[in-house]
């Protein structure tokens, strides 16, 4: 990474880091995936992590939230090195993590589900006050006592990010946020996240294969091929299109 161009707006560089990744390997059985790799965020980024399938991009983020197999020289979340802790305590130090599959349990109501992840049912919408995301969500709220099975894909993926968010991570590491949204509720989940990104002491990276939506809206990317972190993006700064950077990766 450090032979990697710092990509980073200058109205963001001087902001302070929140996340910092630095020696992170990671895999499954004790076979690495992901070898060696760092990466930095600052407070109020929006940063995208985007590689062809297979090149690592979801054990970045099971890495860093220590699901999976793996090591790191440091993890550093809010100037605490988190990267020794287990999972849950990475998360109370104020990581969020939404997997690419719901964390919903289908046979369960969604009340039970709130329950489990301990929020209220008020708390799941209070990030939201207004718009067509605050209104399936309220929707899905008065529903409690159906089972969370019930929902359809977009309304489960709504609820997941709802619970997590509930609990305000500093940093919330998103994987493919969007899946099974219409394209109208995509555009406004990554509004969302871009915006929930730019409070104080917050930050958000999102994986997404989406690559017009992430040269649209995040800060910048990190294009991993191999396990490997290959380059950084900046749309208006890197000569070329996301899309066309990622084919060169390879």
């Amino acid at each position: 990474m450090s032979t990697l161009t710092d990509m980073t707006s200058p109205d963001l560089k001087t902001r302070r880091i929140i996340l910092e990744v630095s020696g992170l390997t990671a895999g499954y059985f004790g076979k690495p995936v992901v070898q060696n790799l760092h990466l930095a965020i600052r407070e109020g980024e929006f940063i995208g992590l985007v590689g062809h399938n297979g090149s690592g991009k979801s054990t970045v983020l099971l890495g860093i939230a220590g699901l999976t197999w793996g090591s790191a020289d440091k993890i550093v979340l809010l100037d605490q090195n988190i990267g020794t802790l287990p999972a849950h305590k990475r998360i109370r130090a104020g990581l969020g993590l939404l997997l690419q599959r719901d964390g919903l349990f289908s046979d369960l109501s969604i009340e039970a589900n709130l329950l489990l992840a301990g929020v209220e049912s008020n708390e799941s919408t209070t990030f939201l006050q207004s718009g067509e995301l605050a209104e399936i969500l309220r929707s899905i709220l008065k529903r409690l006592s159906e089972h969370a099975g019930s929902l359809s894909g977009g309304e489960r993926r709504l609820l997941s990010l709802a619970l997590i968010l509930a609990k305000k991570p500093a940093v919330l590491l998103a994987d493919e946020p969007t899946l099974g949204l219409s394209e109208g509720l995509e555009n406004a989940v990554m509004e969302f996240l871009r915006s929930y990104a730019s409070a104080a002491n917050r930050a958000v990276l999102v994986v997404s294969h989406k690559l017009n939506q992430v040269q649209e809206m995040c800060d910048r990317a990190y294009v991993i091929e191999q396990g490997v972190i290959q380059c950084e993006f900046c749309p208006g700064r890197s000569g070329r299109s996301l899309e066309e950077t990622l084919r060169k990766s390879i």
